[in-house]
């Protein structure tokens, strides 16, 4: 997919629920501009491993998107 970030896109943070109860940020949503089909919306799910990554990817994406403005 060949996609951009644009103005005011919105990042959500994906939490799973453990068993034990506690909660874990695993994943980002965004929506991005998907070029190759005539700039459509397209709804992203990037799952990741640890929580760091999560926190480090959305903080990225604010930065883009703030840069935009």
């Amino acid at each position: 997919m060949n996609a951009g970030v644009y103005a005011n896109m919105g990042v959500q943070v994906v939490e799973k629920k453990a068993p034990d109860g506690s909660v874990k940020k695993n994943g980002i949503i965004v929506q991005l501009f998907n070029a190759v089909e005539e700039s459509a919306k397209t709804i992203t799910l990037f799952r990741l491993g640890k929580e760091d990554d999560v926190v480090a990817l959305k903080k990225l994406f604010e930065q883009s998107v703030a840069e935009m403005k």
